[in-house]
């Protein structure tokens, strides 16, 4: 079981980022992975402020 918690802010060149914690009792190969395609979306696309809540839906 995990927590997930998806910071936003706003850097001053006004690009806006995401800070993704989260605490987990197990590691799990599933959410690294999952981890690593979220970050390659932010990196690939144009980021949505309530993506990072939605694409961490289960856990």
């Amino acid at each position: 079981m995990c927590v997930w918690v998806c910071l936003h802010f706003r850097t001053p060149n006004l690009a806006r980022r995401v800070i993704l914690t989260y605490r987990c009792k197990q590691s799990s190969t599933m959410l690294q992975s999952k981890i690593s395609q979220y970050q390659t979306t932010i990196n690939h696309s144009t980021y949505v402020a309530s993506q990072c809540d939605k694409f961490f839906t289960t856990g």
